[in-house]
């Protein structure tokens, strides 16, 4: 039935990888903050609890975008936030304020 579908595919295949990008890209991301930025697991908690706010926001937001934009402009609008997110890790060597940054997107 997934596989017959073309909208429960699309989505299926877009929600797949993102998942596995996403899960690749935390695990390098708690390296370079454990190893390049030297964060301590008091500052890496720190970190993670300030990021997980943008996932709440993102949680309130999502209906409105939705009804606003269509289902599929928002899955695409997602994606693209997410990778927006890792693409501004590099910078976090030079604003510390990047780092929390991924996590909210």
């Amino acid at each position: 039935m997934l596989v017959k579908h073309p909208i429960l595919r699309s989505i299926s295949l877009s929600t797949a990888t993102l998942n596995f990008f996403r899960t690749a890209f935390d695990a390098v991301y708690m390296l370079f903050i454990v190893n390049i930025l030297n964060l301590n697991p008091t500052q890496i908690g720190i970190v993670l609890g300030v990021g997980s706010v943008g996932a709440l926001l993102g949680a309130f937001i999502a209906t409105k975008y939705e009804k606003r934009y269509g289902i599929g402009a928002s899955i695409i609008g997602a994606c693209l936030m997410v990778a927006c997110g890792g693409i501004i890790v590099p910078f976090t060597n030079y604003y510390p304020f990047f780092l929390i940054l991924p996590l909210q997107l």
